[in-house]
């Protein structure tokens, strides 16, 4: 099994994981993002969930039918 975490782009910075408080001439420089969850990363996480089967057992799988269609090309050719 494979453990994964889903994020999504904050709401506030739109995943820069900076804003402005104001815009405009004379307006303060970007600061980090504060929005909760954000924290300047430019993500939120949406929490975790486990894959089943792993992404490991996929691949494995997908090898198996590719060898299995190379034998087949391989009668074919001969």
């Amino acid at each position: 099994m494979a453990e994964t975490e889903l994020f999504e782009k904050c709401t506030q910075c739109s995943g820069t994981g900076s804003h402005q408080s104001s815009h405009g001439p004379g307006s303060n420089p970007a600061i980090p993002c504060n929005w909760p969850g954000c924290n300047g990363t430019g993500f939120l996480s949406r929490g975790k969930f486990t894959l089943d089967p792993s992404t490991g057992d996929i691949v494995d799988k997908l090898d198996d039918v590719l060898g299995k269609c190379a034998d087949i090309l391989e009668k074919l050719n001969e």
